[in-house]
Formats: C-alpha cells, structure tokens, sequence
C-alpha cells in the first residue's frame, strides 16, 4: 500500500507541514529529535515523495529542457554533456529534445516543456526562426539562447559564439597560406549564424583584395549530407576553386 505524508506525519506525531520541511532540508528551526522521528517513519516505510505534487508547492520541478536542432551533428552532443553537467551539479535534470531543424517540432516541446513546468529552456532554435517570436510568447518559463541568435524579449540570456570573426578569421588563413578560389558552404541564411558567416568570408576577401564570386557560394543545411552535395554541385557546374 503507497504511503503518504499524512500517515508519515501522523506516525511522527507531528504535523503535514513539519514533515515537509524536513524532507525539503529546511528544518534549521526543528529539534534534533523530531526530525528524526520523521526520518525513522520515512525509512520504516520506505516512503518517497512526490515530486510533482511537491513542484506544485515550490512552483519549481528541478527540470530544464533542451532543445537541439540535431543531436547527430557532431557539434551539438558536447554542448548536451556540458548542460547536463552543470545542471546535475545544481540538482537539475535535463530534457533532451532534438527538432531535426524542424520548426513545427520545435513549436510542440516548446508548448510540451512548459505545460509539463519545466524551469526553463535552452535552445539552438532551428533554421525556420520566422514564426520564434510568435512561438515564444507563449512561453511562460525562461529561455536562453545557445549557438544561434536570435532576437526576443522573452530571451533572459544567450551563449553564442562569434561566427562572423570565426570565418574572417578561417578565409584570413587560407588567403595568407596562398588560396585565392575559396568556395563557401553556407547553412540556411534563415539563421544568423549563417549570415554572420557569409559575411565573415566576405569581409576577409575584400580586406585582401579578393574579388566575391557568387558562384562559389553554395546555401543549404548544417547536415553531412549537405556538405557532399555542395561539393557535389560545385564539381559538377566545374567551378575553379583551390580550398573551402
């Protein structure tokens, strides 16, 4: 038979409330012995609380969700380990939740997370960011943003990186070691990592008196199978490149 805080209380012989702020470590004010009464009566009848009826006390469920455009991108598991450590360092638990770029999906654990009174969301928002802002204002947890920008006044923070540099800084070094036909892959430019990149290669080009040609620019979705069909492409049109 499943136990409850009342009949744990009752075999302490101390109130619901007591037996509550024992088991939620905020007991500073509690004796010695009554807490262990409690804990003898917790122990005698293996007794575990329930997380979710106690979430709807503390209006706090421990739980953070995190969404990923594709957990197969050898880019994305890293930064899944790295939340889910420091999540469990605080006693939070993570939700994964992978959207294959799709905003539809997206939209559905976005609506999923909060109805199930998650504490908040991280997200590398898929490549469809038209609708985000729409999508985000029914969102009524907090959210932080990782890898791909965005603007929102739902948004309370964001880590991303500088990709505008990074591909300034990546052409620079092609260019000095002696390439000049550079092609581009770019992802969609729906987001703006993609757009930070275009320009990053754009920029280094122009500072070193290289000429932009459209040609070698080809657009599609961060997927290993895009990045052979890009160079697909650019072989099969015979474009003149030397690096990409």
């Amino acid at each position: 038979m499943k136990i409850t805080i009342k009949e744990i209380a009752k075999e302490a012989g101390v109130s619901i409330a007591t037996v509550s702020m024992i088991l939620n470590n905020k007991d500073k004010n509690i004796t010695h012995a009554t807490r262990m009464r409690v804990l003898d009566a917790v122990k005698k009848y293996n007794y575990v609380p329930n997380a979710m009826a106690g979430s709807l006390v503390t209006q706090k469920t421990h739980i953070v969700g995190l969404i990923l455009p594709d957990i197969t991108n050898p880019f994305f598991p890293g930064i899944a380990r790295g939340a889910e450590d420091k999540a469990n360092e605080s006693g939070y638990s993570i939700i994964f939740c992978n959207t294959d770029d799709k905003l539809e999906v997206e939209e559905k654990y976005i609506e999923t997370l909060t109805k199930k009174m998650a504490d908040g969301i991280i997200i590398a928002h898929s490549s469809g960011s038209e609708k985000m802002s729409e999508i985000l204002e029914r969102c009524k947890v907090p959210i932080i943003l990782i890898d791909r920008d965005f603007y929102s006044e739902k948004i309370c923070g964001k880590v991303l990186v500088n990709n505008l540099e990074g591909a300034y800084k990546g052409v620079s070094h092609l260019i000095n070691k002696g390439y000049t036909r550079i092609a581009f892959l770019s992802g969609s430019l729906k987001t703006r990592t993609a757009r930070d990149r275009l320009e990053g290669y754009r920029k280094a080009l122009s500072d070193n008196g290289l000429k932009y040609d459209e040609k070698l620019v080809k657009y599609g979705e961060y997927k290993i199978e895009w990045g052979k069909d890009g160079i697909n492409e650019l072989l099969s049109e015979k474009r003149q490149f030397d690096s990409i």
